[in-house]
């Protein structure tokens, strides 16, 4: 199975924004050695639920990362996307892939931004 992180953070307004985890093979070696132990974090340790204590921070995070006085954040999900590995004799190239084709999609504790959450500092 190949999996891939993105979070969908809906604002005040109802707008709705995508964002996406960076994944490895967009970068050169020596960044994807470094990205790798954010893809680890994020696609196998946030992933799983012996880490939930990490999704309301994880989700602050993404929430700050994206506030906006004028139309802040007011619901984060954090969403882990995957795909079946199709058999050998179907084998493609991982850029011909339709990587956004999701045939298991998970969401993960719906978090409910409040004006403290936006404020810099732990809360």
């Amino acid at each position: 199975m190949n999996q891939f992180a993105t979070t969908t953070i809906t604002f005040k307004d109802g707008a709705v924004k995508l964002y996406e985890w960076p994944e490895n093979r967009k970068f050169s070696f020596h960044e994807g050695i470094q990205r790798n132990q954010l893809r680890k974090f994020v696609i196998d340790g946030l992933n799983e639920p012996a880490y939930r204590s990490y999704w309301p921070a994880s989700s602050r995070f993404i929430a700050l990362c994206h506030a906006n006085p004028d139309n802040p954040p007011v619901l984060v999900q954090p969403t882990f996307n995957a795909f079946n590995i199709a058999p050998f004799e179907k084998y493609s190239k991982q850029d011909n892939l339709n990587l956004r084709f999701v045939e298991h999609r998970t969401v993960h504790a719906t978090f409910e931004v409040e004006e403290k959450h936006l404020q810099p500092g732990l809360r």
